[in-house]
């Protein structure tokens, strides 16, 4: 082998010096690369994960968000239709205890105007009555005693009432 250059003691001497060299790289150089690198490869892969995990966190925070905000103006339709509705019946209330209100003074009402036309009217006849005693006992007074002047008086009142000519509405 000498022929080919090759020395045996510097090959054996580079073998063990390369041993040597790669024991010390593996040792002191390699491993810690290799440390370093899984370190840098679980952060990483780390990191992923948490970015996913975010992702999904805040595809459901939106899905939850949408539920929340359609739940949201489904109640406000809610409360703003039963508010109507309550605004109705109050009008509703409002408006019958108005006519109640109005049906019971037109009731009042008349029965003022009858009990002030009978007093009226009962006033008409007694001014009636006085007129016709006053008239028939001037004329009368000398031809008739008191109790035929009586019974005709009561029979002029009499006639006065049922004769339709004379009867207040």
């Amino acid at each position: 082998m000498e022929k080919l250059g090759i020395n045996w003691i510097y090959l054996i001497g580079q073998i063990i010096n390369f041993g040597i060299i790669l024991f010390l790289l593996k040792k002191y150089l390699y491993k810690p690369v290799l440390k370093i690198l899984d370190e840098r490869k679980k952060k990483v892969e780390e990191g992923v994960r948490y970015s996913e995990k975010m992702e999904k966190e805040t595809g459901e925070l939106k899905v939850k968000e949408e539920e929340f905000l359609s739940k949201a103006r489904k109640e406000s339709l809610e409360i703003i239709e039963e508010a109507r509705k309550s605004a109705e019946k109050v009008e509703k209330e409002l408006i019958e205890k108005a006519k109640r209100e109005a049906n019971e003074i037109v009731k009042q009402s008349k029965s003022f105007i009858e009990e002030e036309r009978k007093k009226i009217i009962q006033e008409i006849e007694n001014q009636a009555a006085d007129l016709v005693a006053a008239s028939t006992k001037c004329i009368l007074e000398d031809i008739l005693d008191t109790k035929q002047q009586h019974e005709i008086i009561q029979n002029a009142i009499s006639n006065l009432k049922d004769n339709d000519s004379f009867k207040f509405v």
